[in-house]
Protein backbone atom coordinates (compact mmCIF):
# COMPACT_ATOMS: atom_id res chain seq x y z
CA UNK A 1 0.00 0.00 0.00
CA UNK A 2 1.27 3.42 -0.89
CA UNK A 3 0.87 6.39 1.44
CA UNK A 4 -0.82 9.52 0.09
CA UNK A 5 1.53 11.85 -1.70
CA UNK A 6 2.31 15.50 -1.11
CA UNK A 7 -0.43 18.03 -0.47
CA UNK A 8 -0.95 21.48 -1.92
CA UNK A 9 -2.92 24.31 -0.32
CA UNK A 10 -4.42 27.30 -2.11
CA UNK A 11 -6.10 30.25 -0.43
CA UNK A 12 -8.64 32.64 -1.91
CA UNK A 13 -8.21 36.35 -1.08
CA UNK A 14 -10.52 38.17 1.35
CA UNK A 15 -12.57 41.01 -0.08
CA UNK A 16 -15.19 43.34 1.36
CA UNK A 17 -17.70 45.25 -0.74
CA UNK A 18 -19.85 48.11 0.46
CA UNK A 19 -22.81 50.05 -0.94
CA UNK A 20 -26.21 51.18 0.31
CA UNK A 21 -26.90 47.57 1.22
CA UNK A 22 -25.16 45.89 4.15
CA UNK A 23 -21.53 45.01 3.59
CA UNK A 24 -20.70 41.59 2.13
CA UNK A 25 -17.55 39.86 3.23
CA UNK A 26 -15.89 37.00 1.40
CA UNK A 27 -13.61 35.02 3.66
CA UNK A 28 -10.57 33.12 2.48
CA UNK A 29 -11.06 29.38 2.22
CA UNK A 30 -8.11 27.04 2.28
CA UNK A 31 -8.49 24.11 -0.09
CA UNK A 32 -6.15 21.18 0.40
CA UNK A 33 -5.71 18.62 -2.33
CA UNK A 34 -3.94 15.33 -1.93
CA UNK A 35 -2.34 13.18 -4.56
CA UNK A 36 -3.70 9.70 -3.95
CA UNK A 37 -1.77 6.45 -4.42
CA UNK A 38 -1.38 5.24 -7.97
CA UNK A 39 -3.92 7.69 -9.34
CA UNK A 40 -6.75 6.61 -7.02
CA UNK A 41 -9.54 9.08 -6.41
CA UNK A 42 -10.80 9.97 -2.96
CA UNK A 43 -13.98 7.96 -3.69
CA UNK A 44 -11.90 4.86 -4.50
CA UNK A 45 -9.92 5.19 -1.29
CA UNK A 46 -13.08 5.61 0.79
CA UNK A 47 -14.78 2.67 -0.93
CA UNK A 48 -11.93 0.47 0.25
CA UNK A 49 -13.34 0.95 3.77
CA UNK A 50 -16.72 -0.56 2.93
CA UNK A 51 -17.24 -4.29 3.43
CA UNK A 52 -20.61 -5.88 2.75
CA UNK A 53 -22.03 -9.29 3.53
CA UNK A 54 -21.81 -12.04 0.93
CA UNK A 55 -22.91 -15.64 0.67
CA UNK A 56 -20.98 -18.71 -0.39
CA UNK A 57 -24.25 -20.03 -1.79
CA UNK A 58 -24.38 -17.20 -4.35
CA UNK A 59 -21.15 -15.18 -4.55
CA UNK A 60 -22.18 -13.77 -7.95
CA UNK A 61 -24.96 -11.84 -6.18
CA UNK A 62 -22.20 -9.50 -4.95
CA UNK A 63 -20.93 -8.62 -8.44
CA UNK A 64 -22.87 -5.35 -8.65
CA UNK A 65 -21.80 -4.07 -5.23
CA UNK A 66 -18.08 -4.70 -5.87
CA UNK A 67 -18.41 -3.20 -9.34
CA UNK A 68 -19.94 -0.12 -7.71
CA UNK A 69 -16.90 0.22 -5.47
CA UNK A 70 -17.31 -1.73 -2.24
CA UNK A 71 -13.84 -2.60 -1.05
CA UNK A 72 -14.62 -5.93 0.51
CA UNK A 73 -16.94 -8.83 1.09
CA UNK A 74 -17.51 -10.73 4.32
CA UNK A 75 -18.69 -14.30 3.80
CA UNK A 76 -20.67 -15.46 6.86
CA UNK A 77 -22.42 -18.59 5.66
CA UNK A 78 -20.84 -22.05 5.55
CA UNK A 79 -20.23 -23.59 2.13
CA UNK A 80 -20.96 -27.27 1.50
CA UNK A 81 -18.15 -29.80 1.41
CA UNK A 82 -16.57 -30.11 -2.03
CA UNK A 83 -17.49 -26.58 -3.13
CA UNK A 84 -13.92 -25.23 -2.95
CA UNK A 85 -13.27 -25.02 -6.71
CA UNK A 86 -16.60 -23.27 -7.28
CA UNK A 87 -15.85 -20.73 -4.52
CA UNK A 88 -12.33 -20.11 -5.84
CA UNK A 89 -13.69 -19.45 -9.31
CA UNK A 90 -16.48 -17.20 -8.02
CA UNK A 91 -14.12 -15.11 -5.89
CA UNK A 92 -11.74 -14.72 -8.84
CA UNK A 93 -14.69 -13.46 -10.93
CA UNK A 94 -15.62 -10.98 -8.18
CA UNK A 95 -12.04 -9.72 -8.05
CA UNK A 96 -12.14 -9.12 -11.82
CA UNK A 97 -15.46 -7.24 -11.48
CA UNK A 98 -14.28 -5.10 -8.55
CA UNK A 99 -13.49 -1.46 -9.19
CA UNK A 100 -10.89 -1.44 -6.38
CA UNK A 101 -8.67 -4.23 -5.00
CA UNK A 102 -11.06 -6.51 -3.15
CA UNK A 103 -10.77 -7.74 0.42
CA UNK A 104 -12.44 -11.13 0.85
CA UNK A 105 -13.00 -12.11 4.45
CA UNK A 106 -14.58 -14.77 6.58
CA UNK A 107 -14.72 -15.60 10.25
CA UNK A 108 -12.56 -18.66 10.94
CA UNK A 109 -11.84 -18.56 14.69
CA UNK A 110 -12.14 -22.18 15.69
CA UNK A 111 -14.67 -24.09 17.73
CA UNK A 112 -18.22 -23.25 16.66
CA UNK A 113 -17.01 -20.21 14.70
CA UNK A 114 -15.63 -22.08 11.72
CA UNK A 115 -17.21 -20.98 8.45
CA UNK A 116 -14.86 -23.03 6.28
CA UNK A 117 -14.51 -26.23 8.29
CA UNK A 118 -16.22 -28.19 5.49
CA UNK A 119 -13.40 -27.14 3.16
CA UNK A 120 -10.29 -26.56 5.27
CA UNK A 121 -10.93 -28.95 8.15
CA UNK A 122 -11.99 -28.45 11.74
CA UNK A 123 -10.29 -26.07 14.09
CA UNK A 124 -10.69 -26.45 17.86
CA UNK A 125 -11.50 -23.56 20.16
CA UNK A 126 -8.39 -21.45 20.85
CA UNK A 127 -8.42 -22.48 24.53
CA UNK A 128 -8.35 -26.12 23.48
CA UNK A 129 -5.42 -25.48 21.17
CA UNK A 130 -3.57 -23.69 23.98
CA UNK A 131 -4.04 -26.53 26.45
CA UNK A 132 -3.77 -29.54 24.14
CA UNK A 133 -1.26 -28.56 21.46
CA UNK A 134 2.32 -27.34 21.52
CA UNK A 135 3.11 -23.89 20.15
CA UNK A 136 4.68 -25.55 17.11
CA UNK A 137 1.54 -27.64 16.49
CA UNK A 138 -0.71 -24.56 16.73
CA UNK A 139 1.54 -22.66 14.34
CA UNK A 140 1.67 -25.54 11.88
CA UNK A 141 -2.09 -26.13 11.92
CA UNK A 142 -3.03 -22.46 11.62
CA UNK A 143 -0.50 -21.93 8.83
CA UNK A 144 -2.10 -24.81 6.95
CA UNK A 145 -5.62 -23.41 7.50
CA UNK A 146 -4.45 -19.96 6.37
CA UNK A 147 -2.87 -21.39 3.22
CA UNK A 148 -6.06 -23.25 2.37
CA UNK A 149 -8.13 -20.11 2.94
CA UNK A 150 -5.80 -18.16 0.67
CA UNK A 151 -6.13 -20.85 -2.02
CA UNK A 152 -9.91 -20.37 -1.88
CA UNK A 153 -9.46 -16.64 -2.49
CA UNK A 154 -9.77 -15.37 1.07
CA UNK A 155 -7.30 -12.64 1.97
CA UNK A 156 -8.62 -11.71 5.42
CA UNK A 157 -9.65 -13.77 8.45
CA UNK A 158 -11.77 -11.96 11.01
CA UNK A 159 -10.50 -14.19 13.80
CA UNK A 160 -9.32 -12.43 16.95
CA UNK A 161 -5.66 -11.67 17.39
CA UNK A 162 -5.96 -11.86 21.16
CA UNK A 163 -8.75 -13.09 23.39
CA UNK A 164 -8.82 -12.26 27.05
CA UNK A 165 -10.70 -14.34 29.55
CA UNK A 166 -11.30 -14.40 33.25
CA UNK A 167 -10.00 -17.31 35.30
CA UNK A 168 -13.54 -18.39 36.25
Amino acid sequence: STAPGPTATTTAPTTTTSSTTPATTTTAVAVTTTTFPQGWTEAELLSQLIMVGASYADPAASTQVVGDGAGGLVFFSQPPAGSGPTITSAIAALERAASVPLLTATDEEGGDIARLSNLVGPLPWPRQMATQWSTAAVTEHLTSIGSEMKALGMNMDLAPVLDTASSS
